[in-house]
């Protein structure tokens, strides 16, 4: 009975060392599994995927119609222009652009301005001569007339008739008027009668207008032979004169190439006192 109970302790203790040394067994091969599948895992990447090294010698698709190392002309996938190919946006002018206002507002100017009190201020209201019935032979008056430096040579008159000693440069419409033995070969025209209207279109033949001391002065300044006509600045003369004689039928002409006109009365006068006009 006592060896019994002796040798139960001893296999109770045995027994619980074979259960531990189980678990501890158990306990290795999980761990062993775990490290297992740790070392496996690079070993399933290197076999069935891509090594860093093959991939980073794959070479990138080249896009069709790009150039080497350059940016794309074409659009993108999204639809959208690159930066190269991007086409400007188209700019329209103004329909009112400064230039168009600038061009009304001139011809608007030029409408309304002579039209308006400051436009018949700042102009000159072209002088009157006296009345055409009151000239009368015999008398004086006022005239005004308009002429170019150059009507010097251009105007001329054709009547065999004297008025004292003054004449027309032609007798008739092809025959000069006969000059005198005595007369002097420049004199500015002092005897010679010339046609002229008058700035309200009243034709008058005076005598030496140009031999008047401010015409001759303005004729020396603007020669009419060596400038171009178009260039010459038109001028009015205002003239005291004395009314001698009127010629009906006169015939008369503006240039040497003209035929001579006729069917007007002509008044003729000789110039006592002339001025440029220089306006009121």
């Amino acid at each position: 009975m006592s060896e019994r109970s002796d040798e139960s302790p001893q296999e109770g203790t045995e027994a619980e060392q074979a259960a531990e040394t189980k678990q501890g067994d158990e306990a290795d091969s999980e761990a062993a599994g775990v490290e297992g599948s740790s070392a496996s895992a690079p070993a399933g990447s290197a076999a069935g995927g891509t090594s860093p090294k093959a991939g980073a010698q794959k070479k990138p698709t080249q896009r069709k119609g790009t150039a080497a190392g350059g940016k794309s002309g074409g659009r993108r996938p999204d639809g959208r222009r690159g930066a190269a190919g991007r086409t400007p946006p188209e700019e329209f002018e103004s329909v009112l652009s400064g230039r168009l206002v600038l061009a009304t507002a001139f011809c608007l100017a030029m409408v309304l301005v002579p039209l308006s009190p400051l436009g018949r201020l700042i102009a000159k209201k072209a002088p009157e001569s006296a009345a055409r019935q009151e000239w009368k032979v015999g008398t004086k008056g006022t005239v005004h007339v308009t002429l170019v430096t150059a009507d010097y040579d251009k105007l001329d008159c054709a009547d065999k008739r004297r008025v004292g000693e003054f004449h027309c440069a032609f007798e008739d419409e092809k025959k000069p008027f006969p000059r005198a033995p005595d007369a002097p070969y420049d004199d500015n025209k002092l005897t010679v009668l010339q046609p002229y209207r008058t700035t309200d279109g009243q034709l008058l033949f005076l005598a030496g207008l140009w031999a008047q001391p401010e015409i001759a002065m303005r004729l020396h300044r603007e020669p009419g032979r060596s400038v171009p006509e178009k260039r010459l600045a038109r001028f009015v003369t205002e003239c005291q004169v004395e009314f001698l004689e009127e010629w009906p039928d006169a015939l008369y002409r503006w240039a040497p190439r003209d035929a001579f006109g006729k069917g007007e009365t002509a008044m003729v006068a000789r110039p006592i006192e002339c001025h440029v006009f220089e306006g009121p």
